[in-house]
Parts: C-alpha cells; sequence; structure tokens
C-alpha cells in the first residue's frame, strides 16, 4: 500500500493510482498505474467470503491492470496466465461475477467490439486516485501542445500495440487450431474430428503415425460398414489394417476391364482414329468378371492368422478398436 494514499478514505477494497512518468517539457508523459488492496478488502468480509480458488483467480485478474488504469483482460489472456483451457477459466470467472460486495457484483462480464470475452473489476468497488508529483504542474513559461495525431497513433502502436504476428497465434488459438501443424496436418485433424474423434484423439494420432496411412485410413473407411466408425478408424490406424474387400474387388475389376480395352485396342486397325481404338468392347465378348475375380482372389495370399495388421472388413465386432 502506497503511503500517500489516505487510509482514512479508503472505503472500497480497490485502489486505481495513476500517476505520468517520463514527462517531457512539451507536455508529454509516460502513463502508469498501480493496483492497491485497502483495508475494506478485509474489514468488510469480501476476504473472508472468497474461497481460496476464488482469491487465487481475482489475483491473476489484478495483474492486468494497464498504464492507462484499465483491469480487463480477455479469457484468452486469463487462460496463458492460469494455464488452463478456456471451459476452466470461465467457470472460475463465472463464480468471481457471483461474489457481492455490497450488493454489487465483485466482476463483471462483457465482449469487445471483435466479439472476444473478457472480464473487468466492477468499478463500482474501485477507487481511482491520481498521485501528486513534485513539479506535476505545468511552467506557465511552456504553453502545452497536443501530439498530432498520427504521433499519438505512432507511440501506441510502439508501446501498447502487440505484433501482428503475436494477434494471429492468439486469434488461431481462440478458434481451437494448433498454431504449429501444416495445412496437411490440419485437413487431416478436421477429417478425423468429422469421422468422430476427440480433438485430443486426432492430434495424437497426427503426431504418432504417418499421414498417409491416416489419410488412406480415411478413405477406407466408408468401404469397413463399422458400426463404431471413430474406434474402428483408430483401430486400422494403429493397426494398419489392410484395404476392405470392396476396394480390393474394385481395383480387380478395373484392372481387369483396363486389360480387355487394351486387348481390344491391339486387335483395332491401325488406320482408324485413335478415339475409336479405346472405344467399350462389346459387353457379350467380355468373360464372366466375377467369375475372374474370384480366380484371381483365389490366387491372393492368405493373411496371417497371428497377424493384426488385416483387421476386419465388413463387422466391427470383430475387431472393434478402442471405444
Amino acid at each position: 500500500m502506497s503511503p500517500n494514499l489516505q487510509t482514512n478514505q479508503q472505503e472500497k477494497p480497490f485502489v486505481i493510482e495513476l500517476w505520468e512518468e517520463d514527462k517531457q517539457p512539451g507536455g508529454y508523459f509516460t502513463p502508469a498505474a498501480a493496483m492497491h488492496l485497502t483495508s475494506s478488502l478485509r474489514t468488510s468480509g469480501l476476504l473472508r467470503e472468497l474461497s481460496p480458488d476464488d482469491l487465487k483467480s481475482l489475483v491473476y485478474l489484478l495483474t492486468f491492470v494497464s498504464p492507462e488504469g484499465h483491469c480487463q483482460p480477455f479469457l484468452s489472456q486469463l487462460c496463458e496466465a492460469m494455464r488452463v483451457s478456456s471451459a476452466k477459466a470461465k467457470a472460475r470467472m463465472r463464480r468471481l461475477c457471483e461474489v457481492r460486495w455490497k450488493g454489487e457484483p465483485l466482476v463483471v462480464y462483457s465482449k469487445s467490439s471483435s466479439g472476444l470475452s473478457a472480464y473487468s473489476l466492477n468499478p463500482r468497488v474501485v477507487t481511482y486516485r491520481y498521485r501528486e508529483q513534485q513539479g506535476s504542474q505545468p511552467s506557465p513559461d511552456v504553453p502545452y501542445h497536443a501530439a498530432p495525431r498520427e504521433a499519438i497513433i505512432e507511440y501506441s502502436r510502439q508501446h501498447y500495440a502487440n505484433p501482428r504476428a503475436e494477434v494471429e497465434r492468439l486469434v488461431a488459438r481462440q478458434l481451437g487450431q494448433d498454431v504449429d501443424e501444416s495445412d496437411e496436418e490440419r485437413k487431416l485433424r478436421y477429417r478425423l474430428e468429422n469421422a468422430g474423434l476427440t480433438s485430443e484423439q486426432a492430434k495424437e494420432l497426427l503426431a504418432t503415425y504417418p499421414l498417409d496411412t491416416i489419410a488412406q485410413q480415411l478413405d477406407w473407411l466408408p468401404y469397413r460398414n463399422a458400426k463404431n466408425p471413430a474406434g474402428y478408424l483408430i483401430a486400422a490406424i494403429e493397426g494398419n489394417y489392410s484395404e476392405p474387400r470392396a476396394v480390393r474387388h474394385e481395383r480387380l475389376f478395373r484392372e481387369l476391364r483396363y486389360g480387355e480395352l487394351q486387348m481390344h485396342g491391339d486387335d483395332a486397325q491401325s488406320d482408324e482414329p485413335d478415339a475409336e481404338v479405346y472405344d467399350e468392347p462389346d459387353r457379350t465378348e467380355l468373360p464372366d468378371v466375377g467369375a475372374v475375380i474370384a480366380a484371381q482372389t483365389v490366387n491372393l495370399p492368405l493373411p496371417d492368422d497371428n497377424a493384426d495388421n488385416d483387421g476386419p472388413d465388413d463387422n466391427v465386432e470383430d475387431n472393434p478398436g478402442p471405444q
């Protein structure tokens, strides 16, 4: 508590003291402010009413006094200072908003013009005082000159504005984005979350397994016929499951069809236009596709019964994966 504050007038629990620093002959100065606690915080019973957690949250709030005397931190700033999530910080501030001092709320909630949530001390519980300094009165021989608009803007940008990169990282963090992830990782994270995974599960998979493996399993997921898509997808990525039967049959069909078209093109006369070489052959001349696929499927190597990397294709109950 500053000795030059009169304690017999401290009826409110908080006092914000304002003064000027680095005064220049032209009347320019740097604003400064400090927060003071008064005995009313104890004698009014407010300190006794606050729980240890609420008192800690209040102290966090009081440390955001600006040089102009404002105490109104954004929710994102409180989250970063407390090292907690946005939901936890909001819950702590909501409890402070319910605390009353002489019928007045201790903390009030507001939203900035940009839509950001902010919390501030109720002006009715704060006293503002100006510190008297030696030589604070301007000399009559030195006229007061207001700084031009450009000088004020430039000074504010240098002393109070945050760098653009820092602001962009802050906005990205408020939107729940990882500022260090690449565009490919961000797209895969969105796809994983749309498949039913939580943000924490998606980030863990992206940090553990190759991106091409995750993308491949996401592409195959619609063919799995899984009852629990999220759990199956996690198991498929962790076990590196092979392609589903539907995808394998479709691939074999395309290979067979492409081979028949190539054979038809080789038999075509050389004087025919190129566009006619790849005309679709008569379907009656094609062999039974299902029989060919079945024959090729029989010749495929069978998976090892002890291996886990070839997960079930049609029924997730055989390998449900984590829930």
